[in-house]
């Protein structure tokens, strides 16, 4: 609760609508029925005129359940329709610190999952992936798809590498 009640505060300040995405630390302490309560669905997706944006829940670190994986494709074919689509997930597909010999990293344990969903990715117009979890900033490729790490969400970065934190 205190986490929560920390943050809840920190949004009263802003003067921006705020769409989160839930992470490892949100569920974690039976945190999913108090994240439910106060933010409403784990995911979803919204537009703004031309754009389609879509939120996901990875915050097990594994994979996605495959209802919401379904969800997932159903909006995924919808972002043909769109001039921009953007997709938020809490994990990163992959850790960009390591090499994909050493993965997974700070990433998604389940790798045939992280290539299944990055090869579903791949197939539709993702103008950018946004993930957290790493408490650093980073941005390049997934096979072709750019992503940015937005860095550390509130906690504390955690190297001195003035490029990535």
């Amino acid at each position: 609760p205190v986490k929560y009640d920390f943050f809840l505060k920190q949004l009263k300040l802003f003067k921006k609508p705020m769409f989160p995405t839930p992470g490892n630390h949100d569920i974690a302490d039976d945190g999913t029925k108090r994240y439910l309560s106060i933010f409403g669905p784990l995911y979803y997706s919204f537009t703004h005129g031309s754009t389609l944006f879509i939120v996901i829940n990875n915050s097990n670190e594994k994979d996605i359940d495959p209802w919401q994986l379904r969800w997932f494709k159903g909006e995924l074919e919808k972002s043909e329709t769109y001039k921009h689509t953007f997709v938020f997930m809490h994990v990163p597909v992959y850790d960009p610190r390591e090499s994909m010999e050493n993965q997974p990293g700070h990433s998604l344990k389940d790798l045939d999952f992280a290539k299944r969903i990055l090869d579903l990715m791949k197939q539709y117009p993702i103008d950018m992936i946004f993930a957290g979890h790493i408490h650093g900033y980073f941005k390049g490729l997934w096979e072709g798809i750019p992503y940015t790490i937005t860095g550390g969400a509130g906690a504390e970065m955690i190297h001195s590498d003035p490029e990535h934190y």
